[in-house]
């Protein structure tokens, strides 16, 4: 059997891979109605992400959300616009 993940060959009853950690087994389906809420309410965050493992792909969720707002915050600061008015 191969990691859906890396590639790499791993053994029939492994429940990670050894090369890059990610779970092997199908997830049950209360942790894909999990994942799936997540995603809905934290996806831009990579919430769901980071459930399954994935934590790098997680990682550049997280830190293109923190960009996004960010961005938004600057130009809206740049353009005139305060909070307090």
């Amino acid at each position: 059997m191969y990691c859906v993940n890396c590639g790499k060959e791993i053994s029939d009853k492994a429940a990670v891979c050894v090369g890059c950690g990610v779970p092997v087994k199908d997830a049950d389906r209360r942790s894909q109605i999990t994942a799936g809420l997540l995603a809905l309410l934290l996806g831009g965050w990579g919430a769901h992400k980071f459930y399954h493992g994935h934590f790098i792909i997680g990682i550049l969720y997280a830190l293109s959300a923190l960009l996004g707002w960010g961005t938004i915050g600057v130009l809206s600061v740049a353009a005139g616009d305060s909070p307090s008015q």
